[in-house]
């Protein structure tokens, strides 16, 4: 058996997200691990006002030093939380003893304006709903999209009264249109990044696989019955991954 661990696990929730979105994939976590979930669309430091694509990994490396996060952690990021963390590894991959890239987006390809132009559309016109009074219409558009199809739960969200700006500012400022396409930094890091989406998760499944492709080394999963929403549709299986790559760091 390997030395108890004692490490520090940081994760990210996605779109529309809450810290609590974790609870159920982390809930059988060694003791020794400390696990810290920013509610980061309002954090000060790593909020989408104060921090766009261009800046956020340096804006992470403030908010570890503001939590004391002075030894390399693991980063687990969700959806948009994945792309984030993407971020973050990449102005500091000396920060990370791994990075855990959930239901991920790697970026557009970078010579694609048309893709590019047609999702900074498509993120606006969500903006724009999720901006105005029929927040709730919005929700539940939003979640019967294709790629959440194959998913057994869907997450409930609770409407706060900054909740129409969170949301707008993260659309706007995040979008996946101002994302740079990761490949590179994802072949050069392989050893840190682990790849999990969902088997029934057709899209990131295939982007999975044409991943994998490019970076044969890369650590990539799919999760066994679960669609996009790996945190609700298989916190369990999640949780013994999670535990896995823990366990590595004893080794």
């Amino acid at each position: 058996m390997g030395r108890p661990v004692d490490v520090t696990l940081v994760a990210l929730h996605g779109f529309l997200g809450e810290p609590s979105d974790w609870d159920a994939a982390l809930a059988d976590l060694p003791s020794a691990v400390r696990v810290v979930i920013p509610d980061y669309t309002r954090d000060l430091l790593l909020n989408p006002g104060r921090a766009g694509l261009s800046r956020w990994g340096l804006a992470f490396q403030d908010w570890r030093r503001r939590e004391g996060l002075r030894d390399a952690v693991i980063l687990a990021g969700y959806s948009q939380g994945g792309r984030l963390a993407l971020h973050a590894l990449e102005a500091d991959p000396a920060g990370f003893r791994a990075v855990i890239c959930l239901s991920t987006n790697e970026g557009l390809p970078d010579e694609d304006l048309i893709a590019r132009q047609a999702r900074r559309q498509s993120d606006e016109e969500w903006a724009r709903r999720f901006s105005g009074p029929q927040w709730a219409d919005a929700l539940k558009d939003w979640n019967a999209q294709p790629v959440f199809q194959g998913g057994s739960v869907e997450p409930r969200r609770t409407f706060r009264p900054d909740t129409g700006e969170v949301t707008t500012a993260c659309l706007r400022q995040w979008s996946l249109a101002q994302q740079k396409n990761f490949r590179p930094l994802i072949a050069r890091e392989k050893k840190l990044l682990h790849w999990w989406v969902g088997e029934k998760d057709e899209k990131f499944r295939r982007q999975a696989r044409e991943l994998r492709q490019a970076v044969p080394d890369l650590d990539v999963r799919a999760l066994e019955g679960a669609g996009h929403r790996l945190l609700w549709d298989s916190p369990r299986q999640l949780g013994r991954l999670l535990n896995e790559v823990i366990g590595e760091q004893a080794r």
